[in-house]
């Protein structure tokens, strides 16, 4: 990111929820999607370099650049039980 810019970011998450009449189970699905106005999302080739993080704090690692998107669309379910 550029010095003395600011990032902009928004945002918006889709859920649809159905719980269990007669047994306390909870199914949810979510769908989320998010912008910035710079790279600020991990991409698919993440932002780890190969081999992991052996160097001090913000070394820098030779020809590799973390892969930062603009936006990120994910999808989570969860099951929730009561006992």
């Amino acid at each position: 990111m550029a010095p003395n810019r600011a990032a902009a970011l928004k945002g918006s998450i889709r859920a649809l929820e159905k719980a269990g009449r007669r047994v306390a189970i909870t199914f949810r699905g979510e769908y989320t999607h998010r912008q910035a106005n710079v790279p600020y999302f991990a991409g698919p080739g993440g932002v780890t370099p190969p081999g992991g993080n052996t160097g001090a704090p913000g070394s820098f690692v030779e020809g590799w650049t973390p892969d930062l998107r603009k936006s990120e669309n994910r999808v989570t379910f969860a099951l929730l039980v009561k006992l």
